[in-house]
């Protein structure tokens, strides 16, 4: 049966019994509070989680948008450091340094001291009622097919990249066909789920 695309702007809108979360809503809830951000998004997701809680209901962060989430965190960290430091980086190197992923690449203490920040934000998602599964906890592939095979299928399906096609292939081992997102995009997904997001 085709998914749906329901508008999470509606007063009302009821939620199914199990539902993923994408990266970028989670990512727009906690790192606008580390960041004060107020943007769109922010508010979407901080409305989102508060009636989340409210109705205390949970929803599930699969393994591909927990490791995104962090992902995000540490390169946003790198680019303010990038950002706030340039002239101090380039006269310790020895050379300008020009993306986020070269200052990782020579300075990992940047990292070490980001670390406690990602321990916050693993907890801070317990009390949105965020569920992180497991690598292990995830079922069997439906289809039947081989990892690689079912992965570069759902590529070609949806037209997603890889961690798209991936968090909707640990959705799916996990029995959810629904999703919470930002991304207008995720409505490739339609054909086997239903889409969650705000017009």
């Amino acid at each position: 049966m085709p998914g749906r695309s329901v508008d999470l702007s509606q007063p009302d809108t009821q939620l199914p019994e199990l539902i993923a979360v994408d990266t970028n809503v989670l990512v727009a809830r906690a790192l606008a509070v580390d960041h004060q951000a107020q943007t769109t998004s922010a508010t979407h997701a901080g409305r989102f989680f508060d009636d989340l809680i409210a109705a205390e209901r949970s929803v599930v962060c699969t393994p591909t948008v927990f490791s995104e989430l962090l992902h995000t965190s540490m390169r946003q960290r790198y680019q303010r450091e990038l950002q706030t430091n340039r002239q101090e980086l380039t006269a310790r190197f020895g050379a300008r340094i020009t993306s986020w992923s070269e200052l990782y690449k020579r300075d990992d203490s940047i990292l070490h001291d980001h670390a406690p920040s990602l321990e916050r934000m693993r907890l801070r998602l317990a009390n949105y009622n965020v569920v992180v599964v497991a690598p292990e906890d995830l079922g069997p592939m439906g289809s039947g097919r081989l990892f690689d095979e079912e992965r570069v299928r759902l590529i070609g399906r949806y037209g997603f990249d890889t961690n798209d096609a991936l968090f909707l292939m640990e959705a799916s081992r996990l029995g959810i066909s629904a999703i919470v997102t930002l991304d207008w995009d995720m409505r490739r997904a339609l054909p086997d789920f239903d889409v969650y997001t705000w017009e």
